[in-house]
């Protein structure tokens, strides 16, 4: 694994490929762009006390940059960052950002089952997952369900693990100002 530094963004981000590959076009608070440079070395000695944390900064939690309104998944804590997976992105593609420009600038985030109306947009699309090595098609969908062939899913069901035409099988949304969650 390689890491780069972001020298156009005054978050110091941070990310992390494969070997071989590049960084990506552009940054978590910067979608404009992004200049990179490699960085050899990284603290990895463990954030303090994580007492200090919010609930929401947590690893498995999500984050979300209302300046770019982009979101990221908590996938670790390092030194004085959280590293952040932004969503939509493989498992290799992973951002370093200070944990006070988390706390400063972003808002915690959480994902949401499918409701009746999306679910019912669900029939004739390919469910897949980590459950089962197959595909099967959607048939029917009623209430907070969708039925395959086999087997009837409930969308709290369909959050970890599913996704329906390559696609995660549920919403991001995050708190706004007043306190409501909104996507």
């Amino acid at each position: 694994m390689k890491k780069f530094e972001c020298d156009d963004c005054n978050a110091n981000c941070k990310v992390t490929v494969k070997h071989g590959e590049c960084p990506p076009c552009f940054c978590i608070y910067d979608v404009s762009g992004a200049g990179w440079h490699e960085v050899k070395e990284e603290n990895t000695q463990q954030f303090g006390n994580s007492e200090q944390l919010p609930d929401w900064v947590k690893v498995g939690e999500w984050v979300y940059c209302p300046t770019t309104r982009n979101y990221g998944e908590v996938v670790d804590q390092q030194g004085n960052t959280v590293l952040l997976r932004p969503f939509g992105s493989d498992d290799d593609e992973v951002f370093s950002k200070d944990i006070n420009i988390i706390l400063e600038r972003g808002k915690p985030a959480r994902k949401r089952p499918f409701n009746v109306y999306e679910m019912k947009a669900m029939v004739g699309k390919v469910l897949s997952g980590d459950k089962f090595d197959y595909c099967a098609l959607i048939t029917y969908t009623e209430a907070e369900m969708i039925e395959t062939q086999h087997y009837t899913y409930t969308s709290d069901e369909l959050i970890n693990g599913y996704t329906i035409d390559g696609k995660p099988c549920y919403k991001l949304e995050h708190l706004n100002e007043k306190g409501e969650w909104v996507e």
